[in-house]
């Protein structure tokens, strides 16, 4: 989920490769691990999206709050591109 104005989403919509890395946060740069994943992402669209999005609230209820708060908040929120990444094998 990400703002589709962002360079990343549109970088994205531009060419669809993507690399990704999932790692806590830490404060020892010599102490961090985590994983780097390579691959391609699309937005989703229609009933997808939908689908995607109502998993996202269910699973986050912050999220909900979101989508039932101020104006601002729900145009945000309302106006946000759900995306899928597919790894692969090499970068």
């Amino acid at each position: 989920m990400s703002d589709t104005e962002t360079r990343h989403s549109r970088h994205i919509e531009a060419r669809g490769r993507v690399t990704a890395t999932v790692a806590p946060d830490y404060s020892d740069f010599r102490a961090i691990r985590g994983l780097q994943i390579f691959g391609t992402a699309r937005r989703l669209a229609g009933g997808e999206s939908l689908a995607t999005a109502r998993r996202m609230i269910s699973r986050y209820g912050f999220l909900a709050e979101l989508a039932s708060g101020p104006p601002a908040l729900r145009a945000a929120f309302e106006k946000a591109g759900f995306y899928c990444s597919s790894p692969s094998g090499s970068p």
